[in-house]
C-alpha cells in the first residue's frame, strides 16, 4: 500500500486484502517458491523437488509481466530469491532493482516481532528508488 502511496491504516489494508490481494482480476500475484502445494509448513512435501524448474518459471513470468514491485518472504530462501531477481540484494536494505522492477526481500510475515512500521518502510523505501515512481 505504501509503495503505491495508498492509505495504509488497518481498515484500508484489511479491505485491500479482502477485495484485491491475489485475485485473478487484481493487481497482485501471490505465489509460493515451492511448486508443490501444502496447507502449511508442517505438511511434509519435498520442497526441493522441481525447485530449479520453479525458479526458471518464476523468472520467465517476471520477464513477461514486468511487475513494478516484488516482495519475497523468507530470508532463508535468499539464494533462490536472488536467482529470480537476477542478482544479489542490498546487504542493508534487502532491495534490488532490475530494469523496471524493484525486489524487496523480507522476513516471513508470521515472524515474531515485525511491526506495522516494518511493512510501511518496506513499501516507502523502494518507492523512492523506483524509476517509474516520483521521488
Amino acid at each position: 500500500m505504501t509503495f503505491q502511496e495508498r492509505r495504509s491504516d488497518r481498515d484500508s489494508i484489511r479491505n485491500y486484502q479482502r477485495d484485491h490481494w491475489g485475485r485473478l482480476s487484481g493487481e497482485t500475484c501471490v505465489i509460493e517458491l515451492s511448486a508443490l502445494a501444502a496447507n502449511n509448513i508442517k505438511v511434509w512435501r519435498d520442497r526441493e523437488l522441481f525447485r530449479s524448474e520453479r525458479i526458471d518459471h518464476l523468472r520467465q513470468r517476471r520477464y513477461h509481466y514486468k511487475p513494478q514491485f516484488v516482495v519475497m518472504y523468507g530470508l532463508s530462501k535468499k539464494e533462490h530469491w536472488e536467482q529470480i531477481a537476477g542478482g544479489p540484494f542490498g546487504h542493508e536494505d534487502g532491495i534490488r532493482s532490475l530494469e523496471s522492477t524493484i525486489f524487496a526481500m523480507t522476513p516471513h510475515p508470521n515472524k515474531w516481532g515485525l511491526t506495522d512500521t516494518h511493512w510501511k518502510d518496506l513499501g516507502e523505501g523502494p518507492r523512492r528508488k523506483s524509476p517509474t515512481q516520483p521521488a
